[in-house]
C-alpha cells in the first residue's frame, strides 16, 4: 500500500512538473514576438477561445475587430480570418506559407490517425495523397468509373424510403456509408462477413472524439503519463482507439488486395490506382511501395474526409472541374439531411424542382448524368442549399508551414 502511494505520489509529481515546465517555456517562447493582429483580452492560462458557438463568436468577433483576430488558448494561437479578400490573400495567393495541418497530441500522436489525408503536412507524402485524388476523383473519372454505382444507391435509397419512409435518415446513412465504401473498396464485406461500414462507422467515432481536444493537447508534456495513472483516461482512451484503427486498417488492405489477386469485387478507387502502378513497376522497375501505402492511407480517409461539397458523389450535381473534393460519410450525410430540410420547409421550391425532373422520367428511364445539362434548376437549387446550411460551418485549420514575416492585416 505504502509502495503504491508512494509511486503514485512520485507520477503526480512528474507530471505537474512536466506541465509547469512547459508553461514556463511557453511563456518564455512568447515574449518575443511580431505584433499581433486585434483580439478580445484573455483570461490567464484559459485565454480567450469561446467555449460554444464558436463559429457564431468568430463571426461577432469579425464584425468587432475586423477581418483577421487574434485568439488564444493554452499551447496554441489561432489566426481567424473573417473576409474572402483575406481568406484569398493568405490561403490562395501565399498558400505555400500556410498548407500544414494542426498536430493533435491525442489525435495524430497518441490514437495514430496522422496518415489520413486531411491531418498530413505538406510534404512528399501528402503531395501524393493529393495527386491520387485528384486523377481518380475528376468528374470524368467519377461519370466513367462510378456512375452506375451511384444511380444504383440512389435508386435503392428511394425504394427503401418508399416502404418504410420513417426510416429516411438511418436509410440514408447506411446507403451513403455503403457507397463511399464500394468506391474505395469494392466490396461491402470481407470473405468472413465484417462489416466495413459497421467498422468506419466505428473508426469514425472514436476519430471525431479524439480530436474534440482533450487536456493533453494543451499540454502536451502529459503524453508522458502512464494509462494507469489517475485521471489519465485519455491514454486509456488512446489505446483502444489506436488498436482499433490499426485493425481497421489492415482489415481494409487484406481485403481488397485478396479480391485483386482473386479478380473478385467490382473496380473501385484503390484497385484502380494500385494496378495503374504495379503496370508501371513492370515495365520500369520501379519501388512503389511508398505509393502504394498512399494510396490505401487516402482512400482509408474517405470515412473521415471533411468535404467542400458532397452532392457530386450521387450523381446529383456538377461542379467545375477545378473543384477539389473529398466527401466522407459524415459530411456527406449532413449536406444531404441539409437538402431534405430545405425541400420541407420551401414546398413551392421543391414542386418546381420535381416539375423539372419528371420531364426525364419514361419508361424504363429515369434522370441519369446524362440529364445534367438539361436540369438548370436543379444544380441551382443544390448549390443553393449547400451555400444556405454547408456541411462546415468552418475551414479545417492550417498552420504555418514557414517563417513569414510582414503579416497581412488592416
Amino acid at each position: 500500500m505504502a509502495d503504491d502511494l508512494f509511486s503514485s505520489s512520485n507520477a503526480a509529481f512528474v507530471a505537474s512538473g512536466l506541465v509547469l515546465a512547459y508553461l514556463l517555456k511557453k511563456h518564455w517562447d512568447s515574449r518575443s514576438h511580431p505584433p499581433y493582429p486585434p483580439g478580445p483580452p484573455g483570461l490567464p492560462v484559459i485565454g480567450n477561445m469561446p467555449r460554444n458557438k464558436f463559429v457564431m463568436k468568430y463571426m461577432e468577433w469579425g464584425r468587432q475587430y475586423g477581418p483577421m483576430t487574434w485568439a488564444v488558448v493554452p499551447g496554441r494561437k489561432f489566426l481567424i480570418l473573417n473576409s474572402y479578400e483575406v481568406i484569398s490573400e493568405l490561403l490562395d495567393k501565399r498558400g505555400n506559407n500556410y498548407i500544414n495541418r494542426p498536430v493533435g497530441v491525442m489525435a495524430n500522436k497518441l490514437v495514430g490517425t496522422g496518415f489520413s489525408t486531411g491531418r498530413l503536412q505538406g510534404e512528399a507524402t501528402w503531395r501524393k495523397h493529393r495527386k491520387f485524388l485528384r486523377q481518380a476523383l475528376s468528374i470524368a473519372t467519377v461519370k466513367q468509373d462510378y456512375s452506375d454505382l451511384f444511380i444504383a444507391s440512389a435508386a435503392q435509397y428511394l425504394q427503401a424510403i418508399l416502404l418504410k419512409p420513417e426510416d429516411f435518415l438511418p436509410r440514408l446513412k447506411r446507403i451513403l456509408g455503403e457507397t463511399i465504401t464500394k468506391l474505395t473498396y469494392g466490396a461491402l464485406q470481407d470473405e468472413n462477413g465484417t462489416d466495413y461500414v459497421t467498422e468506419h462507422n466505428e473508426n469514425l467515432n472514436y476519430t471525431v472524439k479524439a480530436a474534440m481536444g482533450y487536456v493533453v493537447d494543451l499540454f502536451p508534456p502529459l503524453r508522458f503519463v502512464p494509462a494507469w495513472f489517475p485521471g489519465a483516461q485519455f491514454q486509456r482512451d488512446a489505446i483502444k482507439w489506436r488498436q482499433h484503427c490499426v485493425y481497421v486498417r489492415k482489415l481494409m488492405i487484406d481485403g481488397v488486395e485478396r479480391r485483386m489477386a482473386a479478380k473478385e469485387g467490382r473496380p473501385c478507387y484503390i484497385s484502380n490506382i494500385l494496378e495503374d502502378l504495379q503496370k508501371q513497376q513492370a515495365t520500369k522497375g520501379i519501388d512503389i511501395s511508398e505509393d502504394v501505402q498512399a494510396v490505401h492511407d487516402s482512400g482509408f480517409s474517405f470515412f473521415q474526409g471533411k468535404a467542400h461539397a458532397t452532392f457530386w458523389a450521387i450523381g446529383l450535381i456538377k461542379l467545375p472541374p477545378s473543384f477539389n473534393i473529398i466527401a466522407g460519410a459524415d459530411t456527406s450525410e449532413t449536406t444531404l439531411k441539409n437538402f431534405l430540410l430545405a425541400m420541407s420547409l420551401y414546398p413551392d421550391v421543391q414542386a418546381r424542382a420535381r416539375q423539372e425532373v419528371e420531364q426525364f422520367f419514361t419508361e424504363g428511364r429515369s434522370p441519369d448524368f446524362e440529364c445534367q445539362d438539361q436540369m438548370p434548376y436543379i444544380q441551382a437549387v443544390l448549390l443553393e442549399s449547400l451555400r444556405w446550411n454547408p456541411p462546415l460551418s468552418f475551414g479545417l485549420f492550417d498552420t504555418v508551414a514557414r517563417a513569414c514575416l510582414g503579416i497581412y492585416w488592416h
